[in-house]
């Protein structure tokens, strides 16, 4: 079969995921080839799910298997993968959790602009706060490359103190123990009340609060949420 044009049915599919299957046990023996294993395994049970989960239109399924299969014969078993490419095409549910997994093989810079990009992506709501704080908090330098140059010079012009809200429930807005991600924006703010309340079912209030900008780690901009990373001491 030829891999490099698409797949015309579910067969076809099945019948060259076989075939990867044989090439994968052949090609794991070999020293060297697999540095990310598990990265590797995953791909195989998305591409599994792909073909026995009919909760997807057929055509997507084809689509997506067929790009994740090229993937693996083109990346993985010619021994390229790296972490920029575990990191760059992560799911953004599992991003971060790759990113705490690989990180130690990143110098300071690329741990840093690593990590903003991973946040951004991420959909936190699926990870603990636990991890994020602690990847916020690694002691390591250049920490300054957390933030691109437009947001660094915009961190850099903020007064001392600075003013921030956080759409929260009543509970965690009456423990006193905040999560980090707050905004500048008022309305910014309101519109993640709103939002939330929606999506959980308990009551919600905006917190507001001035800080000291030597407890606030970053500036984000990207996702226009004018967010503050707030690391409380």
């Amino acid at each position: 079969m030829d891999v490099t044009e698409m797949y015309s049915s579910l067969e076809e599919v099945k019948a060259d995921f076989s075939l990867l299957n044989e090439e994968f046990e052949k090609i794991k023996s070999k020293e060297g080839v697999f540095k990310y294993p598990d990265y590797t395994n995953d791909r195989f049970a998305e591409i599994n799910n792909l073909i026995n989960n009919s909760d997807f239109e057929e055509p997507v399924r084809i689509n997506k298997a067929w790009s994740l299969m090229k993937e693996i014969r083109k990346i993985h078993f010619t021994g390229k993968l790296s972490v920029k490419h575990i990191l760059t095409f992560a799911n953004s549910s599992e991003v971060l959790l790759r990113f705490s997994k690989y990180c130690t093989e990143l110098d300071d810079e690329e741990y840093w602009r690593g990590l903003a990009d991973a946040y951004i992506t991420q959909d936190y709501e699926s990870i603990s706060y636990e991890i994020i704080r602690s990847l916020f908090c690694a002691n390591r330098n250049k920490k300054e490359c957390l933030m691109n140059e437009e947001e660094s010079s915009f961190f850099k012009s903020l007064p001392q103190k600075i003013k921030v809200y956080r759409a929260m429930t009543l509970k965690e807005s009456e423990s006193g123990k905040f999560r980090f991600s707050w905004t500048l924006d008022e309305e910014i703010a309101e519109n993640f009340l709103e939002r939330n309340s929606m999506i959980y079912d308990e009551e919600m209030t905006i917190h507001e609060m001035e800080i000291d900008k030597s407890d606030a780690l970053a500036y984000f901009k990207s996702r226009n949420e004018e967010e503050i990373i707030y690391l409380k001491k």
